[in-house]
């Protein structure tokens, strides 16, 4: 994602595998947050994350 990371204090983020043309795999418990991050991931016009739960 590009900046703002908007990463607060108390998150856990893991980057694993960074490089240029990867693809991120989010992944949470909770349903709502993941669909959340997905409707921001479509707004921003990303194409190369996958959502887990």
């Amino acid at each position: 994602m590009r900046p703002p990371y908007q990463i607060c204090p108390g998150m856990t983020v893991l980057d694993a595998g960074c490089g240029s043309g990867g693809e991120v795999t989010a992944i949470d418990m909770q349903e709502a947050m993941l669909h959340e991050a997905e409707r921001q991931a479509r707004r921003a016009g990303l194409t190369n994350v996958r959502f887990s739960a």
